[in-house]
Formats: C-alpha cells, sequence, structure tokens
C-alpha cells in the first residue's frame, strides 16, 4: 500500500501542478505511475466538473466562461501534454522519412506546424468552451473524460509498442503490466458508463469519439514512426478532451 500510495503522488506530481507531500523517491512506485493514469485523470475530471458547477451560479459572461471551461485542464496539467500536441504535429505534418520525423519530434525547438496545430486547437477548444458555457452541462460528463483520456493512455502505454527507451518506460520491465491492463480497462469502461449514463446520447458520442481519436493518432504514429510515446498519448489526450467538449457544445 506504501508503494502504490507513492506511486500515486509520482504520477500527481509529474501529470499535474497540484503540491503533493514530500517523499523519498524510489523504483518500485516509479514503475507504477501507468496504473494511476485514470486516477490522475479522475483528479483532473472533479476539478474540471467543480468549475463548471461554479461557472453555472457565476455572473461571468459566456466568453469569459468559455475561457475558462477551455483552458482549465491545460492549466491544471502544467500545459505538459500540449508540449506532445506540437512536437507530433511536427513530425507527422512534415511528411518526411520515418528518421527524418523522428529527429524532429525529439527536437525541443516548435516548428510551424506545431504552431498552427496549437493556435487551431486553442481556438476550437474556446468556441467549445464559449458554446458550452451558454448550456448545462452535467459536471460529472467533465469528471468522466479525463478519466477515459488517461485510461486509453495507459492502455496505450502497455499494449502499443513504445517508441524509444525514455520517459516512464524507460524504468519499467519491457514485459506488459497485466494489473495494470486490467486496472486501466476497468476504469476505461467506467468512464464510458458514466458518460452515458450522466451525458445520454450526447455523452456516448462523446466515449465514441474520444475512443476514434485516441486509437488513430495513435495507429498513424504507430506506422510512420514505429511506435508511441509521451508525446503522442499527450497529442492524443489533448485532442481528445478537445473534441470532447466540442461535442457537449453542439
Amino acid at each position: 500500500m506504501k508503494q502504490e500510495w507513492k506511486s500515486i503522488l509520482i504520477a500527481l506530481s509529474t501529470f499535474t501542478i497540484l503540491p503533493v507531500p514530500s517523499f523519498q523517491w524510489e523504483d518500485e512506485p516509479f514503475r507504477r505511475v501507468p496504473r494511476q493514469l485514470p486516477l490522475v485523470g479522475l483528479v483532473v475530471g472533479l476539478l474540471w466538473g467543480g468549475v463548471a458547477l461554479l461557472l453555472d451560479h457565476s455572473s461571468l459572461h459566456p466568453a469569459l466562461q468559455g475561457v475558462v471551461l477551455a483552458f482549465f485542464p491545460w492549466v491544471l496539467t502544467g500545459f505538459l501534454h500540449l508540449d506532445g500536441l506540437m512536437d507530433v504535429a511536427d513530425a507527422m505534418l512534415s511528411w518526411r522519412e520515418r528518421e527524418e520525423r523522428l529527429r524532429i519530434l525529439k527536437d525541443p525547438c516548435c516548428g510551424p506546424f506545431g504552431v498552427a496545430s496549437f493556435g487551431l486547437t486553442a481556438l476550437v477548444a474556446f468556441a467549445a468552451g464559449w458554446a458550452a458555457a451558454e448550456k448545462t452541462i452535467p459536471w460529472l460528463v467533465l469528471t468522466a473524460i479525463p478519466v477515459l483520456n488517461r485510461g486509453m493512455a495507459a492502455l496505450g502505454m502497455e499494449l502499443l509498442p513504445s517508441l524509444s527507451a525514455s520517459g516512464f518506460k524507460a524504468g519499467m520491465a519491457p514485459v506488459t503490466d497485466r494489473l495494470t491492463v486490467l486496472a486501466a480497462a476497468l476504469w476505461t469502461g467506467a468512464a464510458v458508463l458514466l458518460l452515458v449514463g450522466a451525458g445520454g446520447l450526447r455523452g456516448g458520442v462523446t466515449a465514441l469519439l474520444q475512443g476514434g481519436v485516441f486509437w488513430w493518432i495513435c495507429s498513424r504514429c504507430r506506422r510512420a514512426l514505429g511506435g508511441v510515446n509521451g508525446d503522442v498519448l499527450g497529442c492524443a489526450i489533448v485532442l481528445c478532451e478537445t473534441g470532447g467538449l466540442l461535442v457537449l457544445a453542439v
């Protein structure tokens, strides 16, 4: 239990800006971090849904509410996944050979495709947030969206070929962790049920859209790059959250 708790703290400190208690670093909790990704999504989702509830009872202009709804998950995660969005856009939209795409993916500089992709995603997210702010969206639906895409990210991390021996995979065994796969599958299924139960048909469409977008991105990157990494999964998370908000706003 102590190791599991430390892995939760590592996950929260890595994937959010939330303060966590100090603890001694150990390798075993680090290897369990993918198992905690859906839990990170739950924390993000609960706070996102809580903010939506507060906005429903506020007198802020819908445009300002849209800014908060659209960009709150980005701020809460320290803009971490936006880096993946821009890196993947630069690499994939370059239409180069695999070796050159991998070089671009690792390049710390941001190219024109990355900037354009960020700008378009931000505009769509803002428009969706503004439109959603003028409606009543069940807060449980917003809670379920990050859980679903983090659950799929954990499954992708375990089941898909790793692009490189870097990041979390570098400190893990090269075999699939069946407990992580089982936990991620359960979290993912629970998120889908919550989306359908709280959002009805629109929630079901949101779940289908997230699933389709997530696995399309991963499959494209697997063919073009040879696998997936944190950048690819982060890119998928951003686009899934934006797409989910867009469906709810329509």
